[in-house]
Parts: structure tokens; sequence; C-alpha cells
């Protein structure tokens, strides 16, 4: 493996800004108070909760944490086939260098998180497939064929979408399934926006419920609005792949926060109370991004998302998207993120929609381009 890992441009640019007024960025949903999650424990967890020894936690993950999680895979997914971490950035991170060697070759659908791109990149030759603005950011099953070579491993994709907020149909899933079959290629799935889909009936099945070679990822951090709890995993029908995983992961956690545990187990129980209404917070905040769109579309462009809480616009001018950007820093103290951030070309920059802070910050974004848009 190649190191240093390039740096995380995300978190850099965030840990550079994080103070300013308007985080326009935000890329997981509304976040709960620990007040508010308390108030959902059912009498099992409250009094595991109360009797906790807070040492070391199983280091496979607490037993109902892991029935939890099935559950929300359903069948063929049972507790053998989950694996936790603390977080989802380690859950790529010990999966990918797991599967990967020298000799391998991924592709990669992109943008997307920047792990799913830097680490299999440091390990292995890699093929971007990029999504396009002219195509509705729709994956292009074609590309991705063109794309395969006989020693390609893995393919890599993001659906919900961060940045664009699209999302895969199930035709095309399917024939990316059958696509990996035939060669006998995995294929790993970032679904950590899964449950965010403004229309409940655009979202698709887990990978890992699909295909035997599967792998989806899954977080407490994006629908939940419970990045704190720093609880990811990934499923798997594949144990073997899972119980090797689990090896490399003993070097970089031994186990997950045993508090944290509990309390995702209460989140997974309260699915729809939690996510249900981070939806409509980013429904009711697409409704003003949609108006904006229209009354600026000499400006900017978009595709609408689908799915997530975050949208990838078009800023329609000769002003570079990443002067636009430390402009709105400058000046009104918001931040988005450039499309250089996912080392993406193109002037498109990332805003998120799912805070009960984003029509203020919306409205202050329109004062700033009402004021400097004859200067673009």
């Amino acid at each position: 493996m190649k190191l240093p890992l390039p740096p995380f441009q995300p978190e850099v640019r965030l840990a550079r800004y994080d103070k300013l007024p308007h985080l326009f960025y935000a890329s997981s949903a509304q976040p709960l108070s620990l007040r508010e999650l308390d108030s959902l424990h059912d009498e099992e967890v409250a009094g595991l909760l109360e009797n906790l020894e807070v040492g070391y936690a199983p280091t496979g993950g607490h037993p109902k944490l892991l029935t939890e999680i099935a559950r929300y895979y359903g069948t063929p997914i049972t507790e053998e086939n989950v694996l936790t971490f603390p977080g989802a950035q380690t859950g790529i991170f010990s999966t990918l260098i797991t599967l990967l060697d020298e000799r391998d070759h991924a592709v990669i659908v992109s943008p997307c998180y920047p792990s799913l791109e830097n680490v299999p990149a440091a390990i292995c030759e890699t093929t971007r497939v990029q999504l396009r603005y002219d195509r509705h950011w729709r994956v292009d099953l074609d590309e991705i064929q063109d794309a395969l070579r006989p020693n390609t491993k893995i393919i890599i994709l993001n659906s919900p979408n961060a940045p664009t907020g699209s999302l895969i149909n199930p035709e095309t899933q399917a024939q990316l399934v059958e696509m990996a079959r035939e060669r006998g290629a995995w294929i790993f799935s970032d679904e950590v926006y899964r449950l965010l889909e403004l229309d409940v009936a655009d979202r698709l099945p887990p990978i890992a419920t699909l295909y035997e070679r599967g792998l989806s990822l899954g977080a407490m951090s994006k629908p939940f609005g419970l990045g704190g709890l720093l609880i990811g995993w990934i499923a798997s029908q594949s144990r073997e792949i899972l119980e090797a995983t689990a090896q490399l992961k003993h070097y970089m956690a031994v186990c997950n926060s045993a508090v944290s545990e509990l309390h995702a187990v209460t989140a997974l129980r309260n699915t729809e109370t939690i996510v249900s209404q981070r939806r409509q917070i980013c429904r009711e905040n697409m409704a003003l991004l949609d108006e904006f769109f229209q009354d600026y579309a000499d400006l900017f462009e978009w595709v609408r998302p689908q799915g997530g809480c975050v949208g990838f616009p078009l800023l329609k001018s000769d002003l570079s998207v990443e002067d636009f950007a430390q402009q709105l820093v400058d000046g009104p103290g918001i931040l988005v993120m450039p499309s250089s951030v996912f080392d993406f070309a193109g002037n498109f920059f990332r805003i998120g929609f799912s805070r009960t802070t984003m029509p203020r910050s919306l409205a202050r974004f329109r004062e700033f381009v009402d004021a400097n848009r004859e200067s673009w």
C-alpha cells in the first residue's frame, strides 16, 4: 500500500472553516440531542445502559446491535453477516485493504466519498467511471463494462450518491449485479444515505441482500443524524470476507463504544420515527431550493436530488467555483464544498439541505448572490 494517502479534502476544508455561521454544505441529517435519543429507549435498553460497565465492548459488536442491523437488512442477512466498526470510514478502510492487493484492479463510480477512491488507488490500479451532468448523474453501465479488465476485483459505487444526490434504478442495479457475477467481482456499495430517498418508492434493496459478493456499507451518521455515536458496519453474505476483515480491524479498533452501541440499538428500533422526521426536513428544504433555482436559472443549474441530503449545483459563470466558494467564506461566512474537493472537474459545488438551519443559510446565500452577481 502506497502511503501517505492524499489529504482528505472535505475534512481539511471543514477543519479550516467549521466555525462559520452558515454550514450550507451539511451532509448528514439533522442531529438528535442525547435527550431526544434517551427518550426513545425501551425498558430493555434503558436497563442495559443503567447497569452498563463501561469497559471494552464485544469485539464483533453487541449481540443486540448485530440483531437490529440484521433485521434492517432482512433475509438472507443474519447477525453472522454483519461486522461493525467505529464509524463508516473504518469500515471502508478495513474492507478494501482486506480485499485488494497490487495485482488487482478496481472500478470506481465517481464522484464519491474520497476514501472510496483514494484507498483502492493506494493499493492497485483503478479506473474511474464518472457520472455526468448531461446524463443527469445516471450510472452508465456501458462505461462500467468498458472499464472492466480480466483482473477487476471490485466495483465500487455510492447510492444514494454524494455529492450528486442521484440514485441508480432497480434495472441498473440488477444488471450491475449480473455484470459482476459473470466475472466473480465484488460490489462495494456505500449505502450510508439509504432511507433518505425523497420518494420512498425509489428505495433500492441493499446490495448485500441481492448478491453473494455484495458488500453494503451502513452507518448511524447520515439518515439518523447520529454521527457522534461512531457506529458503522459492513453487511455481506460472505462470512469469509467479514472474518478476514475483522482480523485487520483488530489493528485499527479493538471495539466500538459500549455506550454508543446501545444507543444505536435504540435508534435502529425507532428507525421510522427518527428517519421520517429527518426526511420531512429534507423535503421542506427541497421546496425552498426548487424555488431558488427557478428564480436564478440564469446563474445556476442542478439535477434535482432523488436521495440523500446533498446536491451538486452548477455555477454558470466564468468565475471559478473555487473563487465563488472562497467569496462565500470571506463574505457572509457560508461554507459549501467546491467540486475540486471531490477531485471532480467542472464548476459544481456541494450543498446540503438536511438541517433546520438551511432556510436561514439559503436566505443569506440569496442576499449574497443578489449583491454580487453583476461582478461574476
